[in-house]
C-alpha cells in the first residue's frame, strides 16, 4: 500500500530484447537489503507503481519503460539516457504506513498479467463505474461517492475544459479496456485546499476504485477484433480463434468479391464492347485485373490512413446512396408510372439459366446474403467508436432501413416494369434515373466502401488474435505496425483470390462463412443464457435463450439452403481450426463458457450424489495432510495412483494469527500450491486453513474438506518421525522435470522455513484419535522419500492380519486388502508387480487351515493374489510385544523386489494422550527399508454379496 515502508532485495539490468541485459546494480551482491517508503518519490516511479500489492516473500519482475525510470537524463555511467530497465524484486518485510499521510504523486494499482485488447487514449469517450473513498485518522475508508448499480460515468478523456478531476483524467489514460484500476490521488490532483462541500474535507487525498471500464461484451463495448473478441471472451479462445479465422477469411473473400465486382461494373458502364453509357475502356482479362488492382491500391491506402478516413468516406457514401435511390425511383416513376396490373405479372418467380448456371431460390439467396456482410462491420470496429454501447440499436436500425429500401425498390420495379425488362436489363434503375452520373459514382463508392470495410475487419481480427497469442505469429517488423501488416496481407490475399474466381463462385462461400459466424454468435448467446452467467446482462429486450436458439436454427437452415456441401466444408474447416487451437495453450482471457456449463453440471450432480452411499459403491476419497509438496512429492504421486478415481485433497495448515499479512500469505501460498499441483500433474484439490494451533487446523481440514457427498473418508498422513526430521529434497527434485521446477516450489519452501510445522507426539496421536472419532479411516505413510519408480517383477506385500487375528478388527483387514488390490489394478502396477498376501501363523500345522481361510476371504471379495502362509520364529524373546514380533516377521519377509508394504493396524488410539500408541506404531515399522503404509479402517468398505 502507499506509505508502507518496505525492505527488498533486488537485481537491476538494462532491458534488452534478445538477452537478459547488462546488470548495473544488485543488493544480493552486497548482501544489503534496501528499504524505502512507497509513494514518496524515494525511488523511480516504476517502483512506486510496480511494487503495489506485493506479499512478503513474493518475487516480482518489473519491466520499466524509460519515462518511469531515469528518462532522458540517465543515471551516471551505468544507465544511459532513455534506457528501459528490468528489475527482479523480492519483498522481505513491510512496515505499514498511515494512509492519512500526504501523497505527493498519483499512484496507480492494476492487475498483473492482463490481456490488453485496447488502451484508452486522450479524446476517447469513457464509461466508468467507480467508488471513491478518503482515509483519515477518524475513519479507515469512508465512501463519499459511487455509481455502482447506476448508469456509468460518461466523460471525454483529457477534455478541455476538464470534465473530471485531474487525478482521474491522468489515472485512466492508457488503461486497458475491460480491466480495473485503483487510483491513489493526492489532494493537489483532486479538490485541493477547497475540498468538495461537506463530503470531502480540504487537502484530502482520495482513493478511487474503477471497475468494468466498458467491460461487458453484451453492452456493445467490445475490444478490437469484433466477433472474435466477443466469442473468445464468452465461449473461450479455441472457439473464438476458429470463428476469428473464419470471419477474417470471409472478409478477405468479401474484399475479393468487391474487387471483381468493381471491374465488372466499370466494364458494364464504359466497356469498349457494349458499355452502357460509353465505350472507352478495354474489356480484356488483363484490363479487368488492372482495374481491380487500381481499386485495391486505393482501398489499401485509405485503410492504412486509419478509420477516420474510412468514416468520412462511409458517411459520404451513405448520404449519396439515399439520394441516388431517391433519384432512381423518381426517374423510373416519372418515365413509366405505376401499373397495378404489372404486379400480378411480376409476382411469381421465373428462374432462368445464365452463363451455364441454373438459378433458383437457393442460388439467389446465397448471392444476395453476401450483401449482408456489413452487419458485423460495426462490432468489428467497436473498439474505435465513441458510443459502442449503441451498436445493437444501430444494427437493428440499419437492418430495418435496408429492408424497407429493398422492399420499396422491389415494389416500384414490379409496378412499373414488364417481366422482359426485369429479365434483360440489369441496370434498369440506373438507366431511368434523373441524374445517371451520380448513381454510377455512388455504386462505385459502395463497392469501394465495402472493400475497405472488409480489409479493416480482417486486419483488426487478425491483430486481436495475434495480441492474444491465438495465432502463433511472432511479429518483429519495427517499421510496420501489426494493423498495417495485416492490412497489406489481406490486400495481397484478396487480389490473388480475385484473379482466379468470379462473383457467382465467391458469393456462396462469403454467405456461408458469415452464416457460420452468425451460428456461433447465436449459440454463444444461448450458451450464456443457459449457464445463467451473472455477468451476462443483455440490454436488448427480446434477448433470451429462445430467440438465441431460433437464430441458431435459422442460420443452420440457411447454410443448408445455400449448399449442404459447402456448408459442411465451412463447418469442417472451422472445427479443424478449433481442434488445432484447442491443443494449444493460451493466456487466460475474460471467460470460457465451458467453465460455466461444467459448474452447472457439477452442482447438479453433487446435489444428486447420495451422501449415504451403498457399500458396493464405496471408493477411497483421500485427504493427504502435507506440509511441503516438494518434500512429499513421491507420497503425493503414490496417493494419486491409490485413489482409484476417487477424491484427492491436499490439506495444508498455515500456523499464525488471522491478520492482513496472514491473508496475504494465504493467498500467495494457495496460488503456489495450485501451481505445484499442476506441475506435479496429479488430479487433486487444495485445501488450506489458517490456525494458531496445528492440531486445530488439522481438525478443521478433517471436518470441512470436500463438498456434499464428495468429502474425504480416509486421511493419509506421514509418520511422526518423518514430520520431525524432514528428509532431503534432492531425490524429489530429480523426479521433477525442468519445466516443473517452478517459482511456486521456491515460494512454498520459504513459507515452510518461516514457521515450525512440527507436532508433539501427543498432538500427533490426538490427530489420529480425532480422525477415528469423525468416522474416517486413516493411513500412516513412512519411507516414501526414496520411493522413485516401479521395477519389473516387483511385489506389493500385504499383511492384513497379525499373529492372532481371531479377535481383530475385520474392517481394518478388509480395508487393507481392498486398497492393496486397487493399487495393483492401476495401469502402472498391473503388469509390473505381483500382489502377495502374507499371513503369519504360530504353528506349522495351522498353515493349511489358514490358507483355506484366506482363500475363502479373497474369493468372496474377488481379490486375485498370491497367498503366503509362514510360521513365526520360535526363538523370539518373551519380552517382545506383538508389534515387535510382527515387525521382525515383516523384516524377514521383505526382499529387494518389494516395492511397498501394506500393514493393517487393528487398534486405534483410545484417547488423545495415549503415548503408547505411537510406541506401537514405531515398533511395527522399525527397520523396514521399504515404503510402508499402516492402515486402520473404521468404515465398512466392502461386502461379499452382490
Amino acid at each position: 500500500m502507499p506509505n508502507d515502508t518496505i525492505k527488498v532485495h533486488y537485481e537491476g539490468r538494462i532491458w534488452h530484447e534478445k538477452n537478459e541485459g547488462e546488470k548495473f546494480d544488485s543488493s544480493y551482491d552486497r548482501n544489503e537489503p534496501f528499504s524505502f517508503t512507497l509513494g514518496k518519490s524515494q525511488v523511480i516511479q516504476g517502483w512506486d507503481q510496480g511494487l503495489l500489492g506485493m506479499c512478503v516473500g513474493e518475487k516480482r519482475k518489473l519491466q520499466i519503460p524509460s519515462h518511469l525510470a531515469y528518462g532522458t537524463r540517465g543515471a551516471g555511467s551505468k544507465i544511459p539516457p532513455n534506457a528501459a530497465l528490468t528489475f527482479v524484486v523480492e519483498l522481505l518485510d513491510i512496515e505499514e504506513g498511515m494512509l492519512s499521510q500526504k501523497l505527493d504523486r498519483l499512484i496507480i494499482e492494476e492487475p498483473d498479467q492482463i490481456t490488453c485488447a485496447q488502451k484508452t487514449m486522450p479524446g476517447d469517450t469513457l464509461y466508468v463505474y467507480y467508488e471513491g473513498k478518503f482515509y483519515s485518522e477518524d475513519n479507515d475508508g469512508k465512501v463519499f461517492e459511487t455509481n455502482y448499480g447506476k448508469k456509468p460515468l460518461e466523460f471525454v478523456l483529457q477534455a478541455n475544459p476538464k470534465q473530471v478531476i485531474q487525478g482521474m483524467d491522468d489515472g485512466l489514460t492508457s488503461m486497458c479496456v475491460g480491466t480495473s484500476r485503483i487510483l491513489h490521488i493526492p489532494s493537489s490532483m483532486a479538490y485541493g485546499a477547497t475540498g468538495a462541500g461537506n463530503d470531502i474535507p480540504p487537502n484530502t487525498d482520495l482513493t478511487f476504485k474503477l471497475l468494468s471500464l466498458c467491460a461487458i461484451a453484451t453492452n456493445g463495448a467490445l475490444g478490437s477484433g469484433g466477433i472474435y473478441f466477443m466469442i473468445s471472451r464468452s465461449l473461450g479462445p479455441s472457439f473464438g480463434g476458429s470463428v476469428g479465422v473464419l470471419y477474417s477469411l470471409a472478409n478477405i473473400l468479401t474484399c475479393a468479391l468487391g474487387i471483381v465486382g468493381f471491374g465488372e461494373i466499370l466494364v458494364a458502364f464504359f466497356g469498349s464492347d457494349a458499355g452502357l453509357f460509353a465505350s472507352m475502356l478495354p474489356n480484356s482479362a488483363l484490363a479487368r485485373f488492372l482495374y481491380s488492382l487500381t481499386m485495391l491500391l486505393f482501398c489499401g491506402c485509405i485503410s492504412l490512413m486509419g478509420t477516420n478516413a474510412f468514416k468520412v468516406l462511409s458517411v459520404t457514401t451513405f448520404y449519396l446512396s439515399i439520394l441516388s435511390i431517391a433519384l432512381g425511383i423518381a426517374g423510373l416513376l416519372a418515365e413509366k408510372g405505376i401499373q397495378v396490373s404489372m404486379l400480378s405479372q411480376n409476382w411469381n418467380p421465373a428462374f432462368q439459366q445464365l452463363n451455364g448456371i441454373s438459378f433458383n431460390f437457393s442460388v439467389i439467396f446465397g448471392i444476395l446474403y453476401s450483401a449482408c456482410a456489413g452487419i458485423q462491420t460495426g462490432p468489428s470496429m467497436s473498439g474505435e467508436v465513441k458510443r459502442s454501447y449503441r451498436l445493437p440499436l444501430g444494427l437493428l436500425t440499419s437492418f430495418v432501413y435496408v429492408l424497407m429500401i429493398f422492399v420499396l425498390v422491389s415494389l416500384v420495379l414490379a409496378l412499373s416494369c414488364t417481366r422482359a425488362e426485369l429479365d434483360d436489363q440489369f441496370y434498369l434503375l440506373i438507366s431511368h434515373a434523373i441524374w445517371t452520373p451520380l448513381i454510377m459514382l455512388t455504386l462505385l463508392l459502395i463497392v469501394i466502401t465495402t472493400t475497405i470495410s472488409s480489409i479493416l475487419s480482417a486486419a483488426s481480427t487478425f491483430t486481436a488474435m495475434t495480441n492474444d497469442g491465438v495465432l502463433p505469429l511472432k511479429f518483429k517488423w519495427r517499421r510496420l505496425s501489426k494493423d498495417n501488416f495485416f492490412i497489406v496481407l489481406s490486400c495481397i490475399a484478396s487480389i490473388l483470390i480475385s484473379t482466379f474466381t468470379s462473383i457467382d463462385t465467391l458469393a456462396p462461400f462469403v454467405s456461408l462463412f458469415y452464416l457460420t459466424n452468425d451460428i456461433v454468435t447465436n449459440f454463444a448467446c444461448f450458451a450464456l443464457s443457459l449457464s445463467s452467467s451473472p455477468n451476462y446482462r443483455p440490454v436488448f429486450h427480446y434477448a433470451n435463450s429462445m430467440t438465441a436458439v431460433f437464430g441458431t436454427l435459422l442460420c443452420v437452415f440457411s447454410t443448408l439452403l445455400i449448399s449442404p456441401i459447402y456448408a459442411a466444408i465451412s463447418i469442417c474447416f472451422m472445427m479443424a481450426v478449433f481442434i488445432f487451437l484447442h491443443m494449444q495453450k493460451f493466456p487466460a482471457l475474460s471467460g470460457d463458457i465451458s467453465q460455466s456449463l461444467v459448474y452447472h453440471q457439477v452442482r447438479k450432480y453433487l446435489l444428486i450424489l447420495n451422501e449415504r452411499e451403498d457399500i458396493k459403491c464405496w471408493r477411497p476419497q483421500f485427504l493427504l495432510l502435507v506440509s511441503d509438496p516438494l518434500t512429499n512429492l513421491n507420497l503425493i504421486k503414490f496417493a494419486n495412483q491409490l485413489k482409484k478415481g476417487g477424491l484427492f485433497v491436499l490439506g495444508h495448515v498455515i500456523k499464525g494469527e488471522l491478520d492482513e499479512r496472514m491473508f496475504c500469505e494465504y493467498s500467495q501460498q494457495r496460488d503456489s500450491w495450485i501451481d505445484a499441483v499442476q506441475a506435479i500433474k496429479v488430479k487433486a484439490f487444495v485445501e488450506i486453513v489458517v490456525s494458531n494451533k496445528m492440531l486445530d487446523g488439522i481438525f478443521h481440514l478433517i471436518m470441512l474438506s470436500g463438498l456434499g457427498a464428495l468429502k474425504p473418508n480416509t486421511v493419509l498422513l506421514g509418520f511422526y518421525e518423518d514430520k520431525r526430521q524432514k528428509p532431503s529434497t534432492e531425490l524429489s527434485m530429480k523426479a521433477l522435470t525442468a519445466c516443473q521446477r517452478k517459482q511456486s516450489f521456491e515460494n512454498l519452501q520459504k513459507c515452510q522455513n518461516r514457521d515450525s510445522r512440527d507436532l508433539s507426539i501427543f498432538d500427533y496421536v490426538s490427530a489420529l484419535h480425532t480422525i477415528v472419532k469423525t468416522g474416517k479411516n486413516y493411513i500412516i505413510a513412512k519411507g516414501f522419500t526414496n520411493f522413485t519408480c516401479i521395477e519389473n517383477n516387483s511385489t506389493i506385500d500385504v499383511y492384513p492380519f497379525t499373529v492372532c487375528h481371531q479377535d481383530q478388527n475385520m474392517r481394518s483387514s478388509l480395508f487393507t486388502l481392498q486398497l492393496s488390490c486397487w493399487l495393483h489394478s492401476h495401469r502402472a502396477w498391473r503388469k509390473t508387480s505381483k500382489l502377495r498376501i502374507i499371513v503369519p501363523v504360530q504353528y506349522s500345522h495351522n498353515e493349511l487351515i489358514e490358507r483355506d481361510y484366506i482363500s475363502r476371504i479373497l474369493a468372496s471379495y474377488q481379490i486375485h493374489a498370491d497367498i503366503i502362509i509362514k510360521t513365526m520364529e520360535r526363538n523370539i524373546t518373551v519380552s517382545l510385544n506383538e508389534y515387535e514380533i510382527m515387525n521382525r516377521f515383516i523384516v524377514s519377509n521383505t526382499s529387494e523386489r518389494t516395492s511397498v508394504i501394506f500393514i493393517s493396524m487393528p487398534k486405534a488410539p483410545i484417547n488423545s494422550y495415549e503415548y503408547l500408541y505411537y510406541k506401537n506404531l514405531e515398533d511395527l515399522s522399525f527397520k523396514i527399508s521399504k515404503p510402508v503404509l499402516i492402515l486402520h479402517g473404521v468404515q465398512e468398505t466392502s461386502i461379499s454379496q452382490i
